[in-house]
C-alpha cells in the first residue's frame, strides 16, 4: 500500500470546500478520502489559516471540527514560512523564471504542515505544489496528495 505509513495529513482550503460542496467536481474524492483517513486512524489537522480562508464564504462551524485537530500558527510555523518564501523568490528570480503570483497562505499551510511534522498535504492547488517541487526541497519532508486523483489511484488499488 502507498501510504501505509501516513500517520497524519494537512487539509488544506479547497479539501474544506469540496468535502461539503456536493455535486462541485472533485467532492467524492473528498470523501473517500476523509472516510479513509478516519477509517484508518490517521490524524487529520486544520489550520486556523485554512478555516479564515473558508470562513469567507461559509460558516467554519459547519465542518466536522470534532474529527478535526486545529493548529493555531505558531513563531515556528511563521519563522519556516518566511524562510520558505525567501527561497521560492530567490530561485524564480536566479532562473529568470515567471511563475504564477505565489499566494502566501499557501506557503504558512506548507510551512505549518512541515514545522509539525505532518507528513501529507492534501489540497486541490496543483499547481502550487509543482511551483513549489520545481523551485525547492522542503516539499520532499512531506507527502502531497492531489485532489484530483481519485483515492484508488493514489492507493494503487482496482476498487
Amino acid at each position: 500500500m502507498v501510504n501505509a505509513n501516513m500517520k497524519s495529513v494537512m487539509l488544506d482550503t479547497s479539501f474544506l470546500i469540496l468535502l461539503l460542496k456536493e455535486g462541485e467536481q472533485f467532492h467524492s474524492n473528498c470523501l473517500d478520502y476523509w472516510k479513509y483517513f478516519l477509517e484508518n486512524n490517521i490524524d487529520i489537522y486544520i489550520s486556523t489559516i485554512a478555516i479564515s480562508e473558508y470562513s469567507v464564504k461559509d460558516d467554519p462551524y459547519c465542518l466536522p471540527l470534532e474529527s478535526m485537530r486545529i493548529l493555531s500558527f505558531s513563531f515556528n510555523d511563521a519563522a519556516l514560512s518566511g524562510k520558505i518564501h525567501n527561497r521560492l523568490i530567490a530561485h524564480i528570480k536566479s532562473h529568470d523564471r515567471k511563475e504564477r503570483n505565489i499566494v502566501i497562505n499557501d506557503i504558512k499551510l506548507l510551512a505549518q504542515t512541515v514545522a509539525n511534522n505532518i507528513d501529507t498535504l492534501i489540497t486541490g492547488d496543483k499547481e502550487f505544489i509543482k511551483s513549489v517541487k520545481d523551485n525547492i526541497d522542503v516539499i520532499d519532508k512531506i507527502r502531497t496528495i492531489d485532489l484530483s486523483v481519485p483515492l484508488r489511484n493514489y492507493l494503487g488499488t482496482l476498487f
